[in-house]
């Protein structure tokens, strides 16, 4: 049994959930703020330098929605009793890389394979997971 099964899978993840949120959270209201202010910009060369720290911020907020979503996935299998194992081919994950990524969905053969996928085809996958994060969040906001 790997180190991460012992320390209770559920609460390394719940803990790691909230850590993502509150990361999140700051950073949308850090960009919030940023783009309050780049609106009184008025020098091409102030706003060129801001629109690139927006994409970088972006792309940041982008890698925590998704880490959300991967989270949540694996609270999921957590609830099946399927955690642990791979969602392809069913293998057990092994420990070190649950240790580095506890919602690891995947052991690193499935995971290298997947990654072989063409560019396109992960690109639309993400925009989707990334689609339906930002509708779960604001259907939660709204409750």
């Amino acid at each position: 049994m790997t180190q991460i099964r012992r320390l209770d899978p559920r609460r390394v993840l719940q803990a790691r959930r909230q850590e993502t949120l509150r990361d999140l959270r700051q950073r949308l209201q850090d960009a919030r703020d940023e783009w309050t202010w780049t609106n009184q910009v008025r020098d091409t060369a102030d706003s060129s330098e801001l629109h690139g720290r927006e994409d970088i911020e972006l792309g940041l907020i982008r890698l925590k929605v998704d880490t959300l979503e991967r989270i949540n996935e694996a609270l999921t299998l957590v609830d099946n009793g399927t955690y642990g194992l791979c969602v392809d081919c069913q293998d057990t994950i092994s420990g070190p890389r649950l240790r580095a990524l506890p919602f690891a969905a995947r052991c690193k053969t499935c995971e290298e394979a997947r990654g072989r996928a063409g560019p396109t085809e992960r690109a639309l996958r993400f925009r989707q997971r990334i689609s339906a994060s930002i509708d779960e969040m604001s259907d939660r906001e709204a409750r």
